[in-house]
């Protein structure tokens, strides 16, 4: 960790806090269960001078120092119960933790099936296994903050629900994206090829035209979703092209860009105008 942010975490944390101790040092974890904690670190001096010298630590997932200022200045408060700025800290660090989850322990199983170009059919079974994933962290983490973008931003919050499985796939050729679901498990697949520069675009519409399935069965009192009107809706209200196949020029900029020399998926990728946004006015 670098030292200023190591300085900036300090400070903030004195400056918030009212009941903990001080700490004179900061440490940082990738851990997934907890998001901050207090503990004593290593003493050079043995025996019971140790004790009188240790520096208590203050132990961060790696998700809270990645978050930024808004949230270092919540960690005192969420340690000291307060429950509001946990809310506030877990809401702001969801998507590194989620990363975090990633890389420790990739997913596997298997996928969820379907039919159409886009959307899969519901399976009657109950819950889904947990999804393979040929996608690197860089594109998972990707594909993360465009869904976390759309739960946030787009007023239908209740109708996009957490814990989204998300799966990219560099065997899905047919299709550019996938929704599936059993019971109350919720997945949503999308083909690396779409994670190359100069596909954004179509990515973010494909993200998009799935998680408008996803809000049809949620809201629908069937629990199915097809390409139907109310996806049609959907589809309009979250900004996807309302279209069930995607367009000749789509075609033919994902063939052409497939066969480009480049670094390989997910490498120079840029978020939506609108995405970049967001993510500056979060990280302030």
């Amino acid at each position: 960790m670098d030292g200023s942010i190591r300085r900036e975490i300090l400070a903030a944390y004195e400056a918030s806090r009212k009941e903990l101790p001080p700490v004179g040092e900061v440490r940082a974890r990738p851990n997934v269960s907890r998001l901050a904690s207090l503990s004593h670190g290593r003493a050079r001096p043995r025996g019971l001078l140790a004790r009188a010298t240790r520096r208590r630590v203050l132990n961060l997932s790696t998700a809270v120092v990645e978050a930024g200022p808004e949230a270092w200045r919540l960690v005192a408060p969420a340690l000291e119960g307060d429950r509001e700025s946990l809310h506030q800290l877990r809401s702001l660090t969801r998507s590194g933790v989620e990363l975090n989850r990633l890389r420790k322990a990739p997913s596997r199983g298997a996928s969820g099936s379907g039919s159409g170009s886009r959307a899969g059919s519901a399976s009657r079974s109950p819950g889904l296994p947990d999804p393979s994933c040929d996608g690197t962290p860089d594109e998972r983490f990707y594909l993360l903050q465009l869904i976390e973008f759309t739960r946030s931003t787009s007023g239908h919050s209740e109708a996009i629900p957490e814990g989204i499985q998300l799966r990219i796939s560099r065997r899905m050729t047919s299709r550019l994206g996938l929704f599936a679901h059993r019971g109350e498990s919720y997945r949503i697949t999308v083909s690396q090829r779409l994670f190359r520069p100069g596909l954004e675009a179509i990515l973010w519409d494909t993200v998009k035209h799935e998680l408008a399935h996803l809000a049809d069965l949620v809201t629908s009192p069937d629990r199915r979703t097809s390409h139907g009107p109310r996806w049609r809706e959907w589809a309009r209200r979250l900004g996807a092209r309302p279209e069930r196949l995607c367009s000749l020029q789509e075609a033919r900029a994902i063939r052409l860009r497939n066969g480009a020399a480049t670094d390989g998926p997910g490498r120079g990728l840029t978020y939506p105008p609108e995405v970049a946004r967001w993510l500056a006015e979060r990280s302030g």
